[in-house]
Formats: structure tokens, C-alpha cells, sequence
């Protein structure tokens, strides 16, 4: 990838190729947008488009939110139960861990804003895909394939 043209914003490496490393980043924007009720929607909805690890990473990068939010719902250990604390509660509490950490974000989540950005996740992931393989093909130039990726992420960060 070329270097990002002045004045744009510093991005972590794979950001324009790795689906995992764009996707991280657009949540992460979104879940600090200053709306709290954004954060268990967002972890809802990647955890179960985008898998534990989405999900892990996630929730280390937003330690200081997640550790706020603990706190206001009486679960001082949240981000610990999201990161790595939470690999050793699953592996004691199987998926009786996984089904109580569901719940309390559910309760602080809409129903409707989850699934509308489950729908969301799916239609960027296609999109990005899409993107890189007309990259990939030449059929892209490098500057317009950033171009359409930072597109993107403002779409998925504030959808």
C-alpha cells in the first residue's frame, strides 16, 4: 500500500487489507462516539458477526469504556470477562460464561439496533472484500482503493 496522502488520518497496518484490522477500528470509533448505549450493541453485534477474537480485540481497545460501564451496571470485572479473564471464566463456566455475559449486554442493548448493525458488519465485509479483489485485479489503482476504504469505515464507524 502506498503512504496515506497528507492530512489523512494515521491508520494501524492492514487497515486497508485486513478485514479484522479495518473492522476493529471502525467499532472502536464508533463504540467512542460518546453514545454509551453504542458499546453493547457494537459488542453484541461483533461477537456474533465477527467471532470471539473480533470480539477480544474489541473489548481491549475499549478497556476504559468497558471498565466505566462495569462499574455503572455493578460488574466491575467487565473487561476482564471480555479479554483475558474471560477465556479462563468460559473455560470454568463453559458456556453458561458465555450465555451470562450475553445477557447483561442485552439488557443494556436494543434489539433492533443490533440486528440492524449485524446487517451492517455483513453488507461492509462484502463491500471490503469487493474492494481488495478489484485491487487485487488491477482494476483499482492504490490511491482509489484507499479512497473507497475510507469511505467505507465512515459508513460503518457512524451507521
Amino acid at each position: 500500500m502506498p503512504e496515506s496522502p497528507p492530512g489523512w488520518p494515521q491508520r494501524p497496518d492492514g487497515f486497508y487489507t485486513d478485514w479484522e484490522a479495518f473492522c476493529t477500528e471502525a467499532l472502536t470509533a464508533r463504540m467512542r462516539s460518546g453514545e454509551r448505549s453504542a458499546v453493547p450493541t457494537v459488542l453484541l453485534a461483533a461477537g456474533a458477526s465477527l467471532g470471539a477474537t473480533v470480539l477480544v480485540t474489541l473489548a481491549r481497545a475499549n478497556r476504559e469504556v468497558l471498565a466505566e460501564l462495569g462499574e455503572e451496571w455493578g460488574i466491575k470485572a467487565l473487561p476482564e470477562l471480555l479479554t483475558g479473564g474471560g477465556a479462563l471464566l468460559g473455560a470454568a463456566l463453559g458456556s453458561l460464561g458465555g450465555a451470562m455475559l450475553s445477557r447483561v449486554l442485552s439488557a443494556h442493548a436494543d434489539e433492533a439496533s443490533v440486528e440492524k448493525l449485524q446487517l451492517s458488519i455483513a453488507a461492509a465485509r462484502r463491500e471490503f472484500h469487493e474492494l481488495n479483489g478489484l485491487r487485487a485485479a488491477g482494476r483499482l489503482d492504490p490511491h482509489r482503493h484507499m479512497a473507497a476504504v475510507e469511505v467505507l469505515f465512515g459508513t460503518l464507524a457512524q451507521a
